[in-house]
């Protein structure tokens, strides 16, 4: 499973990735740039990769969600209608287009 463990781990079965991920994050993307495959930890890296694409993903939803509420309450409240409202549908269609074209697979 890739270089997890260091000698001051002695006696802590814990992966690096359970005790400092940060650490652990910092190491697979240098063995990724310097291609040094025998010490990247394939199955944790796979489930972060994952977790991202569904991050992505809930974010796109999450845009999508701010967006067409604001565009309700625009459509069927128009004596409520302020500056604010404008401003957060154009900035929710803005985030939501970017986001959009990140995650289009």
């Amino acid at each position: 499973m890739g270089n997890n463990f260091t000698s001051a781990d002695a006696g802590d079965e814990r992966t690096l990735y359970e005790r400092d991920y940060y650490t652990w994050a910092l190491r697979q993307a240098r063995a990724l740039k310097e291609h040094r495959l025998e010490e990247l930890d394939w199955e944790n890296l796979a489930d972060e990769i994952e977790g991202l694409a569904k991050a992505e993903r809930r974010e796109l939803r999450n845009r999508l969600k701010a967006l067409l509420e604001h565009l309700i309450k625009w459509q069927f409240q128009p004596r409520r209608r302020t500056r604010s409202w404008t401003t957060t549908i154009a900035i929710q269609r803005s985030k939501f287009a970017n986001t959009s074209m990140r995650t289009r697979g």
